[in-house]
This record gives C-alpha cells, sequence and structure tokens, in this order.
C-alpha cells in the first residue's frame, strides 16, 4: 500500500477508497437473511488478509457456510467447484457438476 500511495498524485489512493468504500459488501451482507449463503475463501489470497475474509463472513446475516481452499484469490480449485456445485444443486435446485467434475479432473 506504501508504494502505490508513493506512485498516485496525492490524496489520489484516499479519494478512491473513500468513493469505492461506500460500495463495500461488507455493508450489505448484514441484510442477507433469511438467504442462504456459501462463503468460499482462498488461503493464498493475495488481495485481502483472513482478519478481512473472516470479518466479511461474520457480518453476514444466517445461515451462512464457509469453506477454505489451498489455492489464490481465483479459486481455481476444483474441490471448490466441486463444493459450489453440491451447494447450488443442494440450495438453488441447479443440476449437479459433481459427477462431470471429478470424471474431468479428479483420478
Amino acid at each position: 500500500m506504501v508504494k502505490l500511495r508513493e506512485q498516485l498524485p496525492g490524496g489520489a489512493l484516499n479519494t478512491y477508497l473513500e468513493i469505492t468504500g461506500t460500495l463495500d459488501a461488507v455493508r450489505f451482507v448484514p441484510y442477507s437473511s433469511p438467504t442462504l449463503l456459501l462463503f468460499q475463501f482462498a488461503r493464498v489470497e493475495r488481495y485481502f488478509d483472513d482478519k478481512s475474509m473472516q470479518r466479511y463472513f461474520q457480518a453476514a446475516g444466517e445461515p451462512k457456510t464457509i469453506r477454505w481452499y489451498w489455492a489464490g484469490h481465483e479459486l481455481n480449485d476444483v474441490q471448490a467447484l466441486i463444493d459450489r456445485s453440491a451447494w447450488l444443486k443442494d440450495n438453488a435446485g441447479f443440476p449437479s457438476l459433481g459427477p462431470i467434475l471429478r470424471q474431468k479432473f479428479v483420478q
């Protein structure tokens, strides 16, 4: 953050953070109840620290589920895809992609 601040014109980063902060999802997720939520977080996250991810999860209403993966921000993890597919099948009536994903990626 220090290097970014040094590269930007005076106050530009603070202005950006002030404007985008009003759109931060953590301000709205407390109103999610009774919507079911699945949080999938990366253990090798480059944009958010564990404290921020936990804060976001804790701020959410119930019911909610959390899953962690040894992956980067993009969650390019087969298990994350399988878990998401199962959750969508069980909670939103989507068809399961689990068998397809397992056949293609899990040996």
